[in-house]
């Protein structure tokens, strides 16, 4: 009875943890059934790393079961794919090189699982034959491919991969108990291997530090691949094991002496990520990176000279809630900043969005990049959903403005370059600064002979093509 009680308290903790981090909320988002795509990913990531770790017996028909989902799931969204899979067979690597395969034959569980892989492709496939349309699925696949090849960058190639590492360590949703946790986790990985010094856990729990630390690299990697599509809330499908884990380094008797390890490295993220929250308030989000950065690298100092003292300060059980106290008023303050629009816009830029938009009167239509929901109902809106393509349509005319808002850092691509959307051009005629971080540029439609500037293709259709579609609509 008293282990039964304490799974359950782990499992609504970690359920609790999973509600309360803003980076984990695409774990419960309904945006595209998002929820259901995490909670299958996450359900077949959990059993193909404890198939492969050789901690409990897994019965073949099950990893069969498994590759068939993880097949059919991973098309939900192709960077996710990727990332998952990556994450996958770097756990099947590390059980196969360090022989973690005890109860179960390495050679049947890996065949039964790719097997499984090919029977969800040929569930799709027979499905895409005999319920949709198999040509269209085939020219969508590789159109979608190029569009993550091809697809317009507001960044530099370099830029794009710094903003990534950027964002992933201060996440733009807010504070997150990930960083802290993979902070932790390295440190501990750097002990065991150049120190010999092993936490006193047993093999499970090691097994589960080694699994989210090789989802970690996985993310990375990937986000470096596809910068413009991976960023920490992707974590989401994963995070439940990293999360139960923080549940048993404050409660379980194996972390008794770690506790107080894991809040100074939570106490010193806390402290960077307060120091960028307000940096970024008072200067922009280039001067907050800059200065954050110097002050991580001196903080860092700080706290490896004082460690000792540092982790004394924590024996005190008041500076214990106090710090988790601040955490969590600081963290729930910040929700209403990104849960409305799925932290495209926090809430001053959708204010200023708003007040723009509303001072306007737009003839006919426009184009924009905002969020649909921004615009009142009397506004006729193309709304600009780049990599995927003319999701909304296409018009056989100009739109009546072009309205594109945009960052800091980004305010010279509208000075420097035309856009296409559709078969039109727009130029930018002005640029206006709306917050901080927030500029709005206004153009105009231009024809083909007055494109004098390098052209922005915002779709990464062929114009051929979308005519060829007018042609068929106009028939139909």
């Amino acid at each position: 009875m008293y282990q039964f009680s304490k799974k359950k308290k782990y499992i609504i903790i970690t359920l609790g943890f999973l509600c309360y981090d803003p980076v984990a909320y695409f774990f419960f988002i309904n945006k595209q059934y998002y929820g259901l795509a995490y909670g299958v990913l996450f359900f077949c990531f959990i059993s193909i790393a404890y198939a492969f770790s050789g901690l409990v017996k897994f019965s073949l028909y099950k990893i069969f079961f498994v590759g068939v989902l993880s097949a059919i799931f991973i098309l939900w969204f192709v960077p996710f794919g990727i990332y998952f899979f990556f994450t996958v067979i770097l756990v099947i690597l590390k059980s196969y090189f360090e022989k973690n395969y005890v109860n179960n034959n390495f050679s049947k569980l890996l065949a039964f699982f790719l097997i499984g892989i090919f029977f969800g492709f040929l569930i799709l496939f027979v499905a895409a034959i005999y319920i949709g349309d198999y040509d269209s699925l085939k020219e969508n696949l590789f159109s979608g491919l190029s569009v993550y090849l091809d697809s317009p960058n507001f960044r530099g190639f370099w830029q794009q991969r710094a903003v990534f590492i950027l964002d992933t360590f201060l996440p733009s949703q807010g504070f997150s108990l990930v960083v802290p946790t993979i902070l932790y986790l390295t440190y501990v990985k750097y002990l065991q291997n150049f120190t010999y010094i092993e936490l006193k856990t047993n093999k499970s729990t090691k097994f589960i530090i080694d699994t989210i630390l090789l989802n970690f690299i996985a993310y990375i990697v990937v986000g470096l691949i596809f910068p413009e599509n991976i960023y920490l809330a992707r974590l989401s499908w994963s995070l439940p094991l990293m999360f139960y884990l923080i549940v048993k380094i404050f409660f379980s008797q194996e972390f008794k002496n770690q506790t107080k390890i894991f809040l100074t490295f939570l106490t010193y993220y806390f402290i960077v990520y307060l120091n960028f929250f307000f940096c970024e308030l008072l200067f922009g989000i280039k001067i907050a990176w800059a200065i954050t950065f110097l002050m991580s690298i001196l903080l860092s100092v700080f706290f490896v000279i004082n460690f000792l003292y540092i982790i004394n300060f924590f024996n005190n059980w008041k500076a214990y809630f106090l710090i988790i106290f601040c955490i969590f008023i600081f963290t729930f303050l910040r929700w209403g900043e990104f849960i409305n629009y799925k932290n495209r816009y926090n809430s001053n830029e959708i204010i200023s969005i708003k007040k723009y938009i509303s001072n306007k009167n737009f003839k006919d239509y426009i184009v924009s990049n905002a969020t649909l929901g921004i615009f009142n109902k009397n506004i006729n809106v193309h709304l600009v959903q780049s990599y995927k393509g003319l999701i909304n349509g296409t018009m056989p005319y100009p739109a009546n403005k072009f309205i594109y808002f945009i960052g800091y850092d980004q305010t010279s691509v509208c000075k420097l370059n035309l856009f296409k959307y559709g078969l039109h051009i727009y130029k930018v005629k002005h640029i206006k600064k709306l917050e901080n971080n927030l500029f709005v540029c206004v153009g105009d439609p231009i024809s083909n002979k007055e494109a004098s500037l390098p052209i922005l293709n915002l779709d990464n259709l062929d114009d051929n093509y979308i005519l060829e579609y007018q042609k068929n609509l106009s028939i139909n």
